[in-house]
């Protein structure tokens, strides 16, 4: 059995290989259901305010799924998480 340490790093690499890839669709599956994603500039981080660019609390907001099915919603989502990804990467 492999050790927490280098389950960590499987981890780590195939949510680098999901975005690097442009395999965005397989990205989300990477999270636990509930998740905490969030990215906030570095400018309210720096005061201490959490308001983000992003932000997702399950596998669904990291999907862009809409109740209203908006497929253009979800194509910017997948968009913008991939440019902020490749930003902090």
């Amino acid at each position: 059995m492999l050790a927490v340490a280098d389950r960590v790093a499987q981890l780590n690499a195939a949510y680098a290989r999901a975005i690097d890839d442009d395999r965005l669709e397989q990205w989300p599956a990477l999270f636990t259901d509930p998740c905490l994603y969030k990215i906030t500039s570095a400018d309210n981080y720096r005061r201490g305010l959490p308001a983000g660019l992003v932000y997702a609390d399950s596998r669904g907001m990291l999907d862009g799924a809409q109740p209203s099915g908006d497929h253009q919603y979800k194509g910017q989502n997948e968009e913008q998480l991939s440019r902020s990804a490749h930003r902090h990467a």
